[in-house]
């Protein structure tokens, strides 16, 4: 069932929304720049992994989770935290309603539903089923637009200035599956007790040696607890806790739970150049990391190791790379803050 051909009323349920699939792609201007969008994977249940793509803007977040539930659609950088998620469109409500999000960032917004049935010009047509979204932030005024047959078109229409434009897009035909995608809670090569990595730690303030222990587990899971002291303060120290999901290193601090928990490595196996994830610190900072090469050589003590290159930046550019070891672990920080590995126990396979 389609939306119905009056500017007052929406479909009911999910009925009609049809575009959330596996294979489902999009190319939009952004501002003058070219971004590429694909929904790569099911995530679980109504919830799909979404890739974004672009050569020349740093700020777009590479990957977010979209999940579409009794015709409300909304986005994450977290798949699995229930609270980070942001609702974006109402499919099945009428012209008049309202509600408030608080978006990754920590800024409210009130959405409105402008409009049902509207029509928006794109580079592959007229699309004339859209829901019109008015986004109030403070004093700002911005509209987006979602079709239960298209996903999201944009902001404005081809051939206006408007700042995201939907120019080109491909809806799949692959159906959902609806399965579940728990915790696989595996391991990582370097995830065992009493490993440990003691790293040279140099920042605007100074050196000091950080070391980042294994002591144990969090009960009977795979979760692994992590000791985190300083050379310069050996009676203070802070947890973090770390486990594997699908090829994911998570991390979460204390003060905060195993939904929380952010992406700090892939397994270069089922990675590639450019792909990235968007986490977010315990104070609210958030950080775009992308993948930038997946075999980069670091002369390191144990001899020239193959690494991961990951990018990690802010809203204002480039903090560090981070240099990752399928074997041996983290190896080196460059940038704002520089971390060299200078003593680990954790091993290196032998060929």
């Amino acid at each position: 069932m389609s939306c119905k051909k009056d500017k007052d009323t929406a479909v009911d349920g999910n009925n009609g929304i049809t575009f959330l699939k596996v294979g489902t792609a999009y190319t939009y201007n952004y501002s003058g720049a070219t971004v590429t969008s694909a929904v790569e994977q099911e995530a679980g249940k109504d919830t799909f992994l979404i890739r974004n793509y672009s050569q020349t803007i740093d700020t777009i977040f590479p990957s977010v989770y979209y999940s579409l539930k009794d015709g409300n659609f909304s986005r994450s950088i977290r798949l699995r935290d229930p609270s980070s998620y942001v609702l974006v469109c109402k499919f099945n409500q009428p012209v008049g309603t309202t509600w408030n999000v608080t978006d990754e960032y920590g800024r409210a917004s009130v959405l409105t539903i402008d409009s049902v049935n509207a029509k928006v010009n794109t580079g592959k047509g007229l699309i004339t089923d859209a829901i019109k979204v008015r986004k109030v932030t403070g004093n700002y005024t911005s509209f987006d637009y979602y079709s239960p047959t298209t996903g999201y078109i944009g902001q404005g229409s081809v051939g206006t200035s408007a700042p995201i434009q939907l120019t080109d897009y491909t809806i799949s035909s692959v159906s959902p599956t609806g399965v579940a995608y728990p915790i696989t809670f595996g391991n990582f090569p370097f995830t065992k007790i009493g490993n440990e990595w003691t790293f040279e730690e140099s920042t605007a303030s100074g050196k000091d040696n950080v070391t980042r222990s294994i002591d144990n587990k969090v009960g009977k899971s795979n979760i692994y607890k992590v000791k985190v002291t300083r050379e310069s303060q050996p009676d203070i120290f802070t947890f973090e806790y770390w486990y594997e999901d699908h090829g994911r290193l998570m991390v979460y601090e204390d003060g905060e739970n195993v939904l929380q928990a952010d992406v700090v490595y892939i397994d270069e196996s089922i990675s590639k150049v450019g792909d990235g994830w968007v986490s977010k610190t315990k104070n609210g900072t958030v950080l775009l990391s992308r993948i930038t090469n997946l075999s980069a050589l670091q002369t390191t003590d144990w001899g020239q190791l193959q690494s991961e290159e990951i990018e990690i930046k802010n809203r204002d550019g480039l903090l560090v790379k981070d240099y990752w070891n399928k074997d041996k672990g983290n190896l080196l920080t460059t940038g704002d803050i520089s971390r060299v590995l200078i003593n680990s126990n954790a091993r290196v396979s032998k060929f």
